[in-house]
């Protein structure tokens, strides 16, 4: 369940929107031409359009996949745009379900021809209430998106920040390795050297979780050094 509470949590500080705004948002998207009931999202350097897109899919029990821009023409399904957004935004205390639909999410190809692989989204929403509670995750913490939402990695962090009603930044390749913040973020370890080299992170104000594939060990050692 997606709870429209009475805190109105901040989704995005930079763009000074609301998990409220997103859900309402969300429930008014407008959704009339799909595929075998699919729809592809491109991502969208505006997060906030980004995950009303794909809240509107779940709550609609559309199934969507979210596709890098340069990518969106080599897919044949309809895709959801800002033309899809209604301007109706009344208010509503109901809970909404969230779950019961499917994503996909693209292979990057180093290993093979690129795949589109399928998941039930209740996977997702599972694992992100785990580790919430693993974390005893609240609010108060932010989540950094470093990887596009188009990578497994990059979506989960959507989904961790949602289930908490957390706020997310989005940090880019160079705010990796020159900007200050702090809270959680989620790397693979290509991206381990860039971050190492920022002169403005606090160990003790970020936590890292690696992922992907396998990270040199001397860059491991690095990471426990700083």
């Amino acid at each position: 369940q997606l709870e429209n509470d009475k805190t109105d949590h901040l989704f995005d500080d930079r763009e000074k929107i609301t998990y409220r705004e997103l859900i309402q948002k969300a429930k008014h998207l407008i959704i009339n031409d799909t595929k075998d009931n699919w729809v592809a999202i491109p991502e969208d350097e505006n997060l906030s359009f980004l995950m009303i897109k794909v809240l509107g899919a779940i709550i609609h029990k559309i199934n969507f996949v979210i596709i890098a821009k340069s990518e969106i023409t080599k897919i044949s399904l309809p895709v959801i745009s800002e033309a899809n957004f209604a301007c109706k935004t009344e208010t509503t205390e109901r809970s909404l379900p969230l779950g019961g639909s499917l994503f996909g999410v693209q292979t990057s190809g180093s290993s093979g021809k690129k795949k589109i692989i399928v998941h039930p989204v209740n996977n997702l929403i599972r694992s992100a209430n785990q580790l919430a509670k693993i974390l005893r995750k609240t609010n108060k913490h932010n989540w950094n998106l470093s990887l596009p939402a188009y990578h497994i990695g990059g979506l989960s962090i959507l989904f961790r920040a949602l289930v908490t009603k957390s706020p997310v930044q989005k940090i880019g390749k160079t705010d990796l390795s020159q900007t200050h913040f702090k809270g959680i973020i989620s790397l693979v370890s290509a991206q381990l050297p860039a971050l190492l080299r920022n002169p403005k992170i606090s160990p003790s104000e970020i936590s890292i979780h690696l992922g992907g594939g396998r990270a040199n060990s001397s860059l491991i050692e690095k990471c426990l050094e700083k």
